[in-house]
């Protein structure tokens, strides 16, 4: 669907608002068109409903009437049937529009999120590295819903109340032409207040809106590097801020939901009057003799009529702002422009003159760059300058340097990620160099192809991760894909082969999109994850393949096959690899040296001027494909049985997530903690307003008994007192509207506040395996819906009290007047709580498989904006579109069916007024006839029966929203178990009126570690397994083929242990069942011989200290990233920064301008460089100066000079203690033990392979 063209709203008061409403219509016009048949159908069935409601009070006026001139009794009753079938019509009538308008809501809803997030994938890489995967999902999957509504449901209510509303007009016209004209004033102003209330609340709800957005972004962010916040002993600090942010969040909700309560008054206040005007008008109507009875008790039902859809208007003018905010903030993202599109649009005509034969080709092409200058940021350094070679087609090019010095840019400079600052790139061949900026876009990704560092995979199959969802691959070739990159003897260990699904470990287990996933009994670890990434160009017939460091995270013997797969690739493509490695570089015809942004050499391998960068001899032969390593095998860490595992005790961290939770713990504490908005919201929305809405019946039935006594010329100030009282009444209903519609919602909202800081905290105190049920992106639907849900039904608590206190009296009042109307009128709100209670069952199901419709979109969001680099560079996002598209398919369906339940439970409870007042109406006509029952008795009885019915419509609710609350809080216990949310609500607190409070919290909290300095850190027999993924919860056991199994060492403090392995083999795995993140199903570990209880609590800062392999940045700045688990208030504060930076290496990236401690990193450190990243990762550990260091391959991302510059300052600090895996042979070099990790079992090696030699 063709994206419409909106412009970007501007956020001020008057100007926001008309620019949301333009956006709304354009939306209208542009996704309700395809559809305009079914919008045709609804608007019949809208027309046809508002016609039957607008008639039926004239039915009831006939009655009154025929009975006063003496009609039969089977006239009557046949006009009383009439009436009740005219009520079943409209319910089944309501319950097919809402079905209707739910499909049509998804439908066009689901078009907006492809298209937008269709064009969020065209935008550069600076917006997504501005912008996290979280708070993408808010804008894009939260503002869209706020869409769903407006283009079903709400459009035709809107619709449906002014037909009504049209029609209600006519009826009191034909009755009395002055009434009818007063109705249209007091609506007319009404109107324009509600307009002057919704300019200036505009800029309100957008604020809310992006609050929410920041909110659940950073709950994203957060829940994703979940290691680096444990083991960096940050969690305390995380809290701290994640309060900050709901503090933000609530107070923008109670401002919208303040001018929203502004809305309700003027509507209800606006009731009153017209009520009012008939009370007086009518009233010397009937004196006169100009109306019947029957015509007054009409014109009072025409208004109750009206009451509703002019009060439905409140409510829809407050989702229509809700819209409009979102539809704004749509537009924002929808008026963004990509630089490379621009570029290209304008240029392609010269593109196609200049490109000569070569266009259409599949020979390699060339690269030339002349005086090439980029900088990302005006008033920055540099990051590369005046860079001017030329490679020919067919050359593979070995891009070198310290990290840092430009080598990443230049290759998002050739791959068109970045446009050129100054300076020019061409690509093709001698005799036909073109312009890279002037590439189309679609032809620039067919040449193409990038493997950046940031690995992007998905939660989905292995055959959809190769091919990025395109159905047209063959499964034979992403199997010989895997092959030549030497995946094969891993793919045949998966279950289902390329059918398997890749599911996360605990969340993501690395930054920048990667996934450290664990399937069935095989296993995805970091370097497989790159292989897999590699394996991705093998699918395409790209002509330039750009590299950025593919063996990284890979052993020497893995990479040997991807140098086979590599010499393969160069054959008929040119290559431009960013390598670290000499072995990988020993196998390009070209090296580029760059430094600081510069090229300091280019030419040849074999130009004396750059061969000194390859190290002779270190490229290994790969004439032969290596011989698998020997299996090892050690006593004290043999190979474990299931027996030997266990499954007693230590499984309990991997708690079942499918046990059965209870709501009312949860509530209760809910309700305790919020204990004053809970009592306000009781007291006012529920005995105020409910004895409030008892006293209009009483003053209506006085009133008709009044006048229908009067003759003509008698007194009528009693009828206008009558009616001065109900206007009274009216406005008190509106200041209580005002309080509630601002109590209710807010009151929600602190509930939701508190369940989400309770979730947040348990989560991050886990010791389950997976820390997560699915991706962080799917956690961000529960945070934001569930928590939401089980607020809503918290605080709807408060209105049964009222409800029934209404309920009762008004039955009681009827009694009295007549016990056989009475009795009759609660039959049908009997049957309607029957119905309500059967339908639970089925409800509940319906609720959970909507929520996991919505799990499943926001999942996809989250993997498809973490990887949107990547996606935006492989020509695949139709493909990826179109599984956004299916997911959401998915979504509406099941949508639907949870929305045709609730429609039909809320139909029946609701609706079931209008079949009370006929079965009321049917009985009361033989005392109508025979005048036992006054007019004031009539409009009594057909008011107090509406109340009355209020008890169904409760008991409807009721059901609809505990079977939603029990779906919500068994979708939270799968991240936090319920007793934990129970204990951990009081301790969360949101404010309004200050709002320094969140804010001015002390943000970081210390941990209790005791500072035990290390003097020696036993480990026996330590295991654990990766679940098998195809065993249900309750029998999911360890898998013995992925995991680390029996791992046994001693390591001493001063010591240097180094793991080495094959990728895949458990090095990670070891470090981090070594450091508690992952929960180990047997063996222990002592410290200083004292055995540690609970490894995730103990190894934290300043005992020990964590980085991984890539460690996960957040959205901050460098200081706030390194100091984020460091106690602000420490006097040496400034003294540990600087040493951690020293050690890091990060001093000199400071002094050369390349790095500042107030640079931004960007979402998963997006914004500066994958070594700098690596680096941050690294100072965040010392600045806590640990006593244990346990790094995980520093080599994934330094240069081999920096890596030992690093080392060799860290060694030179004094006495540390560290384990680290890495498989280069320097690093090696410098241990004092090696453990050698083969398919997750263990061999100790005493001293380093030199020593050993010796």
């Amino acid at each position: 669907m063709q994206v419409p063209e909106i412009s970007t709203p501007a956020h001020r008061s008057g100007n926001a608002s008309a620019r949301g409403s333009e956006t709304v219509s354009s939306l209208l016009r542009t996704y309700l068109w395809p559809f305009r048949k079914r919008v045709f159908m609804m608007a019949s069935l809208v027309m046809l409903s508002s016609a039957i409601q607008v008639l039926m009070p004239r039915l009831i006026g006939a009655v009154i009437d025929g009975a006063a001139l003496g009609r039969s009794l089977g006239d009557l009753y046949f006009l009383a049937a009439i009436f009740v079938a005219g009520g079943v019509a409209v319910q089944v009538l309501g319950v097919t529009e809402a079905y209707l308008g739910a499909d049509l809501g998804q439908l066009a809803t689901n078009s907006v999120r492809a298209d937008v997030t269709r064009h969020l994938l065209t935008l550069d890489r600076e917006f997504f590295a501005s912008n996290s995967p979280g708070t993408l999902i808010e804008r894009v999957d939260g503002d869209t819903a706020l869409l769903s509504g407006l283009f079903g449901r709400l459009t035709l209510e809107v619709a449906q109340g002014v037909l009504i509303l049209s029609g209600v007009l006519v009826m009191t016209a034909s009755t009395s032409p002055l009434i009818a004209a007063i109705l249209v004033v007091i609506l007319l102003l009404a109107w324009g207040t509600l307009r002057a209330g919704h300019f200036r609340g505009s800029p309100i709800r957008i604020a809310r809106q992006a609050a929410s957005a920041d909110l659940f972004g950073f709950i994203e962010e957060r829940i994703a590097g979940i290691d680096d916040t444990r083991a960096g002993g940050a969690v305390k600090y995380a809290q701290g801020r994640l309060e900050a942010y709901l503090n933000r969040w609530f107070r923008a909700t109670f401002r919208s939901v303040a001018w929203n309560g502004f809305a309700g008054a003027t509507i209800t206040i606006a009731v009153g009057a017209m009520l009012a005007a008939v009370f007086v008008i009518g009233g010397f109507g009937l004196v006169n003799g100009t109306l019947s009875p029957g015509n007054l008790i009409a014109l009072v039902a025409w208004v109750d009529i009206l009451r509703r859809p002019v009060e439905a208007f409140g409510r829809q003018a407050q989702e229509l702002g809700q819209a409009a905010a979102g539809a704004s903030r749509l537009a924002e993202l929808l008026a963004l422009r990509s630089s490379r599109a621009s570029s290209t649009n304008s240029t392609k005509v010269q593109f196609e003159n200049h490109a000569g034969n070569w266009a259409e080709g599949s020979a390699p092409v060339g690269i030339s760059m002349e005086s090439v200058t980029f900088t990302y940021e005006d008033g920055e350094q540099p990051a590369v300058s005046n860079l001017t070679f030329e490679l020919p087609p067919g050359g593979f090019l070995a891009v070198v340097g310290h990290t840092g010095s430009g080598k990443t840019t230049l290759g998002r400079l050739i791959a068109r990620e970045v446009e050129t600052g100054r300076g020019i790139i061409k690509i093709g061949s001698r005799d036909a160099w073109v312009d890279l900026a002037t590439v189309p876009e679609v032809q620039l990704r067919r040449m193409v192809a990038v493997v950046n560092q940031d690995v992007a995979l998905f939660h989905a199959s292995v055959r959809d991760n190769l091919t990025m969802f395109d159905p047209a691959i063959p499964d034979a070739s992403v199997m010989s894909a895997l092959d030549r990159v030497g995946l094969g003897p891993w793919l045949a260990s998966l279950p289902d082969g390329v059918a398997t699904h890749l599911s996360p470990a605990g969340g993501r287990e690395q930054s920048h999109g990667l996934i450290g996933a664990r399937v069935g009994t095989g296993g995805l670890s970091a370097g497989e994850s790159q292989l897999l990434a590699l394996a991705r160009v093998f699918l395409g017939n790209a002509r330039l393949v750009v590299l950025d460091e593919p063996a990284a995270r890979i052993d020497p013997v893995t990479e040997v096959r991807l140098l086979h797969a590599l010499d393969a690739l160069a054959r008929d493509r040119t290559v431009l690899l960013i390598a670290h490695r000499p072995s990988t570089i020993g196998h390009a015809s070209h090296v580029a040296v760059m430094e600081a942004g510069c090229l300091v050499a280019f030419g040849p391998s074999t130009d004396p001027a750059v061969s000194r960068f390859i190290a002779p001899g270190v490229a290994p032969d790969i004439a032969t494909d290596p011989a698998p390593m020997a299996p090892v095998t050690v006593a004290q860490n043999k190979a474990p049985t299931e027996t030997d595992i266990g499954f007693g005790p230590s499984v309990s961290t991997t708690r079942d997530r499918s046990t059965t939770v209870s709501v009312w713990p949860v509530l209760g504490g809910l309700i305790r903690a919020m204990t004053w908005w809970w009592l306000g919201s009781v007291v006012m929305a529920g005995f105020v307003g409910y004895v409030i809405g008892l006293v209009p019946g009483l003053v209506i039935r006085e009133f008709l008994d009044a006048a229908s006594s009067m003759a003509r010329g008698d007194d009528p100030s009693p009828l206008i007192w009558l009616g001065a009282l109900i206007f009274m009444f009216g406005v008190g209903r509106g200041i209580h509207m005002a309080i509630t519609a601002t109590i209710e919602p807010t009151t929600q909202t602190m509930g939701s506040g508190m369940l989400i800081a309770a979730c947040f905290s348990g989560v991050m105190q886990s010791r389950r395996y997976p820390a997560l049920p699915g991706s962080p992106g799917e956690a961000v639907s529960r945070f934001r819906d569930d928590t939401l849900v089980i607020g809503r039904f918290a605080t709807w608590l408060g209105d049964p009290f009222g409800q029934l206190a209404l309920g009762v009296g008004a039955f009681v009042i009827l009694w009295s007047r007549n016990p056989q109307v009475a009795v009759a009128s609660v039959a049908p709100i009997v049957f309607a709580m029957v119905v309500s209670q059967a339908a639970s069952g089925p409800v509940q199901r319906a609720r959970q498989a909507a929520q996991a419709g919505i799990a499943s979109v926001t999942d996809l969001l989250g993997d498809v904006f973490a990887g949107a680099a990547v996606i935006a560079m492989s020509r695949t996002s139709e493909h990826v579109i179109a599984r956004v598209q299916q997911h959401g398919e998915t979504r509406r369906r099941a949508a639907l069916r949870e929305v045709l339940l609730n429609q039909s439970v809320q139909a029946l409870s609701r609706n079931v007024a209008t079949l009370a007042a006929g079965v009321a109406l049917i009985v009361s006509v033989p005392a109508i006839v025979e005048g036992r029952l006054t007019s004031g008795d009539v409009g009594l009885t057909l008011s107090y029966v509406t109340w009355l019915a209020v008890l169904a419509g409760f008991y409807g609710d009721f059901v609809l929203q505990f079977r939603q609350a029990r779906v919500a809080l068994a979708r939270l216990g799968e991240l936090v178990p319920d007793t934990h949310i129970s204990q951990e609500i009081a301790g969360h607190r949101l404010g309004i009126w200050e709002p320094a409070k969140g804010a001015n919290r002390q943000e970081w909290l210390p941990v209790e570690t005791g500072g035990d300095l290390i003097s020696d850190l036993a480990v026996y027999g330590l295991t654990f397994s990766f679940p098998a993924r195809d065993l249900p919860n309750d029998e999911r056991k360890p898998s013995i083929a992925a995991g680390i199994f029996g791992a046994t060492f001693r390591v001493r403090a001063g010591s240097f242990t180094v793991v080495i392995g094959r990728a895949g083999s458990g090095k990670t795995t070891l470090l981090r069942t070594l450091m508690g993140l992952l929960p180990a199903w047997s063996g222990s570990i002592a410290w200083n011989g004292v055995e540690v209880p609970d490894p995730g609590s103990w190894f934290v800062p300043p005992r020990a200290g964590y980085v991984a392999q890539v460690p996960r940045l957040f959205t901050d700045t460098v200081r706030a990233n390194i100091l984020s688990g460091t106690d602000p208030a420490l006097l040496d504060l400034d003294a540990r920064l600087a040493s951690a930076l020293h050690l890091a290496t990060l001093d000199r990236d400071i002094r050369s301008g390349l790095l500042s401690l107030s640079s931004p990193v960007g979402p998963r450190g997006l914004r500066i460089s994958g070594g700098q990243a690596q680096r941050v990762g690294v100072a965040r550990m010392l600045v806590t100066r640990p006593s244990l260091l346990v790094v995980d391959d520093l080599s994934s991302a330094l240069d081999e000079a920096t890596e030992a510059e690093l080392w060799s300052r860290l060694m030179s600090s004094g006495p540390v203690t560290i384990v680290a895996s890495s498989n280069r042979p320097n690093v090696i070099e410098m241990a004092d033990q090696v453990i050698e990790v083969v398919d997750g079992r263990c061999r100790v090696i005493r001293g380093s392979p030199s020593q050993q030699n010796s």
